[in-house]
């Protein structure tokens, strides 16, 4: 599977934020 920029830049900062908490 092949995700777009945005896309994989976007799960990234959500995994980010979720792992922050």
């Amino acid at each position: 599977m092949h995700l777009s920029a945005k896309t994989s830049r976007k799960l990234i900062n959500y995994a980010t934020i979720i792992c922050g908490i």
